[in-house]
């Protein structure tokens, strides 16, 4: 899926672990507790940025909750040095299982958005 945020916070979509920040911080991978493999990569053509308008609030094998703050992003920076601020958000192990998208169009923070059976 894909989002276009209106906040620059991003929080935890459930409790779980960070599995990887990337160094350019533009993206985070985490992990939840029933093993579900998350990637989230905000904007496009963020890598571009090296770091600037980014700030991590969470650390590699930190353990996360859900709602949990793990990134603040600049959105105006972003969007004024970025190609877009839509966001993918994908998993990266569905290993034959079943995702089901819950919502379209416009979601608030809290709202669960996929299901991985």
């Amino acid at each position: 899926i894909a989002i276009k945020p209106e906040t620059g916070e991003v929080v935890a979509p459930f409790d779980g672990v960070v599995k990887m920040v990337f160094p350019t911080k533009h993206a985070i991978g985490l992990e939840s507790k029933d093993g579900i493999e998350l990637l989230i990569h905000f904007g496009l053509e963020t890598v571009k940025l090296e770091g600037q308008g980014f700030d991590i609030l969470v650390k590699e094998n930190e353990n996360i909750v859900l709602g949990q703050p793990l990134m603040k992003v600049d959105l105006d920076y972003i969007k004024e040095h970025a190609d877009s601020t839509i966001t993918p958000i994908v998993v990266t192990n569905l290993n034959g299982r079943a995702m089901e998208v819950l919502q379209h169009g416009e979601v608030k923070q809290g709202d669960k958005v996929i299901l991985v059976k």
